[in-house]
């Protein structure tokens, strides 16, 4: 399980590998994340839009 500041240091390096990518248009952070980390069960959700549904497919690929 992640303690809170590993799970924020996770979900940073996410969003920054996330945001480097040309195939992805936008991503939003979904499920308790959204509302603070309350236990050592609580993980890191979020959702990532592109154009092309084959971005997303390849986006997925790479990751």
């Amino acid at each position: 399980m992640y303690n809170p500041k590993q799970r924020n240091r996770y979900l940073n390096h996410a969003i920054k590998e996330i945001q480097s990518s040309q195939h992805v248009e936008g991503i939003v952070q979904i499920g308790s994340g959204v509302n603070g980390f309350s236990d050592e069960f609580s993980d890191v959700d979020f959702k990532q839009s592109s154009i092309f549904s084959l971005d997303v497919a390849l986006a997925e690929l790479l990751s």
